[in-house]
């Protein structure tokens, strides 16, 4: 049992270098705005990308009455100017300081010696969740199982809930109610799921939404582990 959950683990930890790696490759860079995306300028003809119109040239979302002018409207959960309201090119909270986890020696200790998470818990400081994680996945343990002794307070908790997650074969709808898409890194761990499970570009963002930059990131990079044509990317992830 223990020598096949190593192996799912392995397994997602290739995925999740698919989503590093791709995602290094084909994501725009944040400096740019791409003509007719959401918060970005029109077309020359005043066209804009499905669901958003063009309104003092710059494209935002149709319908969106309380978006009156180029800045920022409290309180208007639709207007693109507002970073974390509109959440079209940001999901409001500050980015993460990383979304690559690293595993402490006495986690590693745990997976080395086929410790139970529960034990390893006694003996190991939970930290940032992300060592906690790991021994679970190492093992198989449930999921459940996993976030009651490791927890999701945190974006490298998160991370290591969807890797845990996807380490047992889940659902990405799964992974999603289980370990949270409260930061940048969840985002970013949801759509590891995505590319282990095989999802499609759109069921991946309507899944894990992926509005963080971190998030976009890597819903290109899914795109681009799928095949899927750049156009099409850029129609799901904006």
């Amino acid at each position: 049992m223990r020598d096949r959950s190593l192996s799912a683990l392995a397994g997602f930890a290739g995925a999740w270098l698919v989503v590093v790696v791709l995602a290094c490759v084909t994501t725009p860079s944040e400096e740019e705005c791409s003509v007719g995306s959401a918060g970005c300028s029109c077309t020359p003809g005043g066209g804009c990308d499905p669901g958003l119109a063009c309104a003092m040239n710059i494209c935002r979302a149709e319908g969106c009455s309380c978006d009156v002018d180029a800045t920022c409207t409290a309180g208007c959960t639709c207007d693109v100017d507002c970073p974390g309201d509109g959440g079209v090119r940001d999901a409001g909270a500050p980015p993460s300081a990383t979304c690559e986890g690293t595993i402490d020696g006495c986690w590693q200790s745990c997976i080395s010696t086929g410790t139970s998470t529960s034990a390893c818990s006694g003996a190991c400081p939970i930290g940032n969740g992300y060592g906690c994680y790991a021994v679970c996945a190492s093992r198989g343990e449930p999921i459940s199982t996993c976030r009651g002794i490791c927890g999701i307070a945190g974006p490298l908790a998160e991370l290591g809930c969807a890797e845990a997650c996807a380490a047992r074969g889940e659902s990405t709808p799964t992974c999603k109610a289980t370990c949270g898409l409260a930061t940048d890194c969840g985002e970013v761990g949801c759509a590891g799921v995505c590319v282990q499970r095989g999802d499609s570009t759109s069921a991946c963002k309507n899944t894990c939404v992926l509005t963080t930059a971190r998030g976009r990131e890597a819903c290109y990079s899914v795109c681009a582990s799928r095949g899927e044509p750049a156009a099409s990317c850029a129609a799901i992830c904006g």
